[in-house]
């Protein structure tokens, strides 16, 4: 790593720093202890101290180099096969990209736009014809060899958003498309998911545990599911239930009900109160956006019994519990256990 002028001088401030703390710090303790060995260790562990913080706050960069704060990992590039058609003849996309959300509305330059001739499926592999990336205005014109006319698929994707695509045509060989035929794309800002207790009975959140009381025969709480940011979304949210190992044991019954579902459409998958399956939900295509609640209330009864037993658990996860069309996986899976 190649240090800056910068770097140079928070380091030297941040060492100037720790000796002054230091030795002011170890006088103090030797003016009340009397003792030489313990002034210099509380001067040496106090300037080691103000060390390390002052360059891990004020240039990270140097304090990963040096291994004083683990490195921040870096955001895998998802990839798409990009198979040109060898020809003479060219035609052109012309194709903008912008935060769905953000406002005012904000042109998105380097994100990557794809070309392909067949619908890009998520959590699955496809093939374009062509790449390029957006500028500082947010657009591209992108050169599609041997591809001169017809409808194409165009996606688009930039760190931090989950990836789209949208339809155009090629206006033919070497013909530059109309703003007509610009393949606009609107990506949504990746949020982060947050769950908190509305209301409750012998049941309370702690964390990422709800707490069923033991003794109790029957239970509920209703949890809100909200996007934290805003400008932001979580999009395709899926909620899958899961029985826990003493669903049997305690005789669990489960009766979920969605209260608000912030605009979005919910698709059963299994069986939500798991009496016949394992594992059930729902699935919410679209975006929760941020400002908006999805709110489910989770009934419960149950025999009495020991503490500490898990009843069932819930995840939270978007794309469907997939990955988008690029291969983004997005935000990381929540689980919710339900225990006594």
């Amino acid at each position: 790593m190649e240090l800056t002028a910068v770097d140079g001088a928070i380091i030297v401030l941040s060492a100037v720093a720790a000796l002054v703390v230091g030795s002011y710090v170890g006088n103090k303790i030797s003016d009340k202890t009397k003792s030489e060995m313990m002034k210099t260790l509380v001067q040496v562990g106090t300037a080691a101290s103000v060390f390390i913080i002052g360059v891990s706050f004020f240039a990270p960069s140097v304090a990963q180099a040096i291994g004083l704060v683990a490195p921040t990992p870096e955001e895998e590039v998802p990839t798409v096969p990009v198979e040109q058609i060898q020809s003479e003849k060219i035609g052109y996309v012309l194709a903008s990209v912008e935060d769905k959300y953000q406002v005012p509305t904000t042109l998105l330059s380097d994100a990557l736009v794809y070309v392909s001739l067949e619908e890009p499926e998520a959590n699955d592999s496809w093939v374009a014809v062509a790449q390029d990336n957006t500028g500082s205005t947010g657009s591209v014109l992108v050169e599609v060899p041997g591809v001169t006319s017809g409808t194409v698929y165009v996606t688009a994707w930039k760190s931090g958003y989950y990836s789209d695509f949208t339809t155009t045509t090629v206006p033919g060989a070497q013909e530059m498309p109309t703003s007509d035929l610009m393949a606009n794309i609107e990506l949504t800002r990746i949020g982060s998911i947050s769950v908190t207790m509305y209301d409750n009975s012998n049941a309370y959140l702690s964390g990422n545990t709800i707490r069923v009381d033991n003794d109790a025969t029957s239970a509920y709480i209703t949890l809100d599911i909200v996007c934290d940011n805003v400008w932001m979304a979580i999009k395709d949210l899926k909620l899958l239930g899961i029985r826990g190992s003493a669903w049997s044991t305690r005789n669990v019954s489960l009766a979920p009900v969605i209260i608000s579902d912030a605009d979005l459409e919910a698709d059963e998958v299994g069986d939500p109160t798991l009496t016949n399956s394992t594992t059930g939900g729902w699935e919410f295509p679209g975006d929760l956006e941020f400002g908006k609640t999805l709110r489910i209330r989770f009934t419960i009864s149950k025999d009495a019994g020991p503490t500490s037993e898990e009843l069932f658990r819930v995840s939270l996860d978007d794309l469907l519990g997939l990955k988008g069309y690029v291969g983004e996986t997005g935000i990381s899976e929540t689980t919710l256990t339900f225990t006594t």
